[in-house]
């Protein structure tokens, strides 16, 4: 029961830990239960509401510190091929660290999550390679609107940011369906 709240770590021929994480379970939000597509739009929907707002706190409370590892981030991220599997991992970290450089306990508790989601796959994301070039050079600006500690550059890029990877899902989702229109076609 513990370990299903996320309270404990059990390892095999170890033993069992207090977790480190946030004690909210597995899927502390039941998005599993939410239909692919649905879930897809809902999570891009929730981080444009959230995540620009988010950059500008950020732009104003962020510390020397947390930009020379979002600086770390960014050029590991600058550094990889969009297949590597890291990159998700990478971006996660990136718009964590923006989230828990607000100093709002409950972004820093709520991104990892939505994150997470992300990274589990239960989201949809384009795969192509120009998205990717696209979304390194939008992680590049955001860190630069930081370090100059411009919120509405924060904000302004954050949102350009996130519609860009909703016009990416939506063509991906377009492409998806003409594949199924074709292959129903072909068996018809």
């Amino acid at each position: 029961m513990l370990r299903a709240q996320n309270m404990v770590d059990i390892r095999q021929g170890d033993g069992t830990y207090v977790s480190d994480g946030t004690c909210m379970g597995e899927d502390p939000l039941k998005l599993r239960y939410v239909d692919s597509k649905t879930l897809t739009e809902g999570v891009f929907e929730v981080r444009l509401l959230l995540e620009p707002q988010i950059a500008m706190l950020a732009a104003q409370r962020i510390t020397q510190a947390e930009l020379r590892k979002m600086e770390q981030i960014v050029e590991k991220i600058r550094q990889i091929q969009y297949q590597d599997p890291v990159r998700l991992g990478l971006d996660m970290e990136f718009h964590t660290l923006i989230a828990k450089s607000t100093r709002n306990s409950v972004f820093g508790q709520l991104m990892p999550i939505i994150y997470e989601t992300i990274e589990k796959g239960s989201v949809w994301l384009n795969e192509a390679e120009e998205n990717y070039k696209r979304s390194q050079r939008a992680h590049q600006e955001i860190y630069v609107a930081l370090v100059k500690r411009d919120a509405y550059l924060a904000k302004n890029v954050m949102t350009a940011h996130i519609y860009a990877a909703i016009d990416d899902i939506k063509l991906l989702d377009s492409v998806r369906e003409d594949a199924r229109a074709d292959a129903k076609e072909r068996n018809a």
